[in-house]
């Protein structure tokens, strides 16, 4: 007996027919054209909608940078953009734990209460959040480090 290949369906999940005018294939495939235009229909606009305001969003991000890093302090940390600029001031434009000169500042803030502590370079901010705000990691930290480093200087 010759092997057969497998047998075609004559219609969708759905129920309709497969017939000329309503088959769409594509990559081997059979679509029924019926529920392809339901699926379209059926994709919300306000989801296109959406789509298109995050790249609006995106662009106008791009084109006012000062105006969303203001409203960013706002909403993020509740502070004006004349109150990050004064803390810069009083830490004199440097990274509070490691005294490097600040070119893109961090507010680090404590992420329970949401107070702001002050302002860190990117890799004190990050070490500090991968660290969890939690002083015994940190110190964990230290003495491993000087366990590994022993006789090397800072």
């Amino acid at each position: 007996m010759a092997k057969r290949g497998p047998k075609l369906k004559t219609h969708c999940i759905h129920g309709h027919e497969y017939t000329k005018e309503n088959t769409y294939a594509w990559k081997k495939v059979r679509h029924c054209r019926i529920c392809l235009a339901a699926r379209a229909k059926a994709l919300n606009s306000t989801e296109k909608r959406k789509k298109r305001q995050k790249i609006c969003r995106k662009q106008w991000v791009k084109n006012n940078p000062g105006c969303y890093r203001k409203w960013n302090l706002k909403k993020q940390y509740g502070m004006s953009l004349e109150d990050f600029d004064k803390l810069v001031v009083e830490q004199l434009g440097r990274c509070s734990i490691c005294d490097k000169e600040l070119f893109d500042p961090y507010v680090d803030h404590d992420h329970t209460t949401r107070k702001v502590r002050g302002l860190l370079c990117v890799n004190c901010n990050m070490g500090i959040g991968h660290f969890m705000d939690s002083k015994k990691f940190l110190l964990n930290a230290i003495s491993y480090l000087e366990k590994h480093n022993a006789g090397k200087s800072e």
